[in-house]
């Protein structure tokens, strides 16, 4: 039988001082999650806005990550980190939400998310096309792979600009998928 899925939440980004967007009381009744987001930061210049994630507001260094990116025609090894929470993309710096600078796209899946057995792991994507005149590069690209080391189930997700504020118009989706 082929998987479900369902449409939980919507949040889209309406002011300028929006640094954190959070989905609170998420439903355990699905198998999987999967997150899409769209949009830029408000930073200017060559400053990419660093994504980060945290689940159930555990802020702590509970995490280990590592991504892979490429800008323009340059591929770059990757990072690793245990330090903080995951970095798992970067969207371009933009000071309007007309700018010439396209939004990233994100795309993050969240695993047996429900399950208070096993700890948890997920991966995203993010790509990008850039104004090259703007910027030194004019696509990027991140794959990023993360673990939360705790096995409670996540009911919460926030999900913070790093170094700006999201730029208005910034969407984040989650979506529920049963595995039937």
């Amino acid at each position: 039988m082929a998987n479900a899925t369902t449409f939980i939440e919507e949040i889209v980004v309406s002011g300028s001082t929006t640094q954190t967007v959070e989905f609170t009381s998420i439903s355990q009744a699905y198998d999987d999650l999967i997150i899409y987001g769209s949009g830029r930061n408000l930073t200017t210049g060559q400053n990419e806005g660093y994504t980060r994630i945290t689940f159930n507001s555990d802020a702590t260094s509970n995490y280990s990550w590592g991504r892979g990116y490429v800008y323009g025609t340059q591929v770059y090894g990757g990072e690793i980190s245990t330090s903080y929470d995951p970095a798992i993309s970067h969207y371009a710096g933009s000071s309007s939400a007309n700018s010439n600078v396209t939004p990233g796209n994100l795309i993050m899946y969240l695993p047996r998310y429900s399950n208070t057995t096993y700890k948890k792991s997920g991966r995203s994507r993010f790509s990008e096309l850039t104004n090259a005149a703007q910027f030194s590069y004019a696509t990027s690209g991140v794959i990023a792979y993360w673990a939360w080391n705790s096995t409670a189930a996540i009911a919460s997700i926030q999900i913070k600009d790093l170094f700006s504020y999201w730029c208005p118009g910034t969407k984040f989706s989650l979506y529920g998928i049963s595995n039937s």
